[in-house]
């Protein structure tokens, strides 16, 4: 079994019942199928928690830094991606770290072939001005974070602060 896989806001489950995944953002599942098919059409900016709760700490105040004035805050990492691209980068970061993924290929697909309950947002990709300038710094980019997460889980090491 790969261990390169994650969800948006929920872990994945494994198996024997364990959770794991802490990269928010819909990466590839890479079981045993020769190709997988990613859905291409829907864009978005996958967030590592680990990056988002460094930031809920700082607008805490947790920081060093005063406490940000009470709002709401759009936290993600740095750079868009659609679905697609985002796990072809997870396949190719995983063989790169030496996982042996099962799968030959991710095919995509199109927003119309990506059976969903509703129809997708026609842009979830969040805006962080706000909270760039409250913590002023941009967040860091995607890549990193998830290269960070992928060694992380791959060699069963906490995250780094």
């Amino acid at each position: 079994e790969a261990r390169c896989r994650c969800l948006l806001g929920r872990p994945v489950p494994r198996p024997g019942g364990a959770h794991r995944g802490r990269l928010a953002g819909r990466g590839p599942s890479v079981p045993g199928n020769p190709a997988e098919q990613e859905h291409q059409g829907h864009h978005g900016r996958p967030t590592y928690t680990h990056d988002l709760r460094g930031a809920a700490l700082a607008l805490a105040g947790l920081g060093g830094a005063p406490a940000a004035r009470a709002g709401l805050y759009h936290f993600a990492n740095a750079g868009a991606t659609s679905w697609y691209d985002f796990s072809v980068a997870i396949a190719a970061l995983c063989r790169e770290l030496g996982a042996g993924l099962r799968v030959a290929r991710i095919l995509p697909v199109t927003t119309a072939e990506f059976p969903r309950p509703a129809p997708p947002p026609g842009d979830s990709v969040l805006g962080t001005t706000l909270i760039e300038g409250v913590l002023g710094r941009p967040p860091r980019p995607r890549p990193a974070a998830l290269s960070d997460y992928l060694a992380s889980e791959l060699t069963n090491t906490p995250a780094r602060p």
